[in-house]
């Protein structure tokens, strides 16, 4: 009898973990894999190209499984300011950050924290000590951590 009641629990909590459960608010795009950006990226000058307001648009999650989250109805707004202050107006969205105030750099740096010269340097956005990549295009952003298998935040410059 125990053993009965213990393959009943087991079944139930398989059947449980996977069942797909789908709610019209979801904001999830499951037929979206295109990258935020397309096309050629532009050249990084300075570190002010990062400054300014940024709308969090989507969030494309990889770490559990490739999900796409759009926040394009939500006004989530990422204000990085010249003084290394990053203002987050609302919770950051999947794998965002919730609302508040970070310290954050935009440098050239390594993605390791090694210092081989065989390893390029890109430009990162470094915020509290989490390390993001860059790229842009026109009013498009993209820092990310898929590099990791984390999380890219993709944004439009408000306007």
């Amino acid at each position: 009898m125990k053993k009965i009641i213990f393959l009943i629990i087991l079944i139930n909590s398989f059947v449980s973990c996977t069942e797909n459960i789908k709610n019209d608010s979801d904001p999830i795009l499951e037929q979206d894999y295109t990258d935020c950006i397309e096309g050629e990226l532009d050249i990084i000058t300075n570190s002010d190209q990062i400054l300014g307001e940024w709308k969090l648009t989507r969030s494309i999650v990889l770490w559990v499984d490739y999900r796409n989250w759009d926040f394009s109805n939500e006004n989530i707004i990422y204000n990085f300011k010249p003084d290394g202050i990053l203002v987050v107006t609302e919770n950051g969205g999947i794998g965002g950050f919730e609302k508040g105030e970070y310290s954050y750099e935009f440098k050239k740096d390594y993605l390791s924290n090694s210092t081989n010269s065989n390893e390029p340097m890109v430009w990162l956005v470094k915020i509290l000590d989490s390390k993001w990549t860059y790229k842009s295009q026109n009013d498009l952003m993209v820092i990310g951590q898929s590099y990791v298998d984390g999380t890219d935040l993709c944004f439009e410059r408000k306007k």
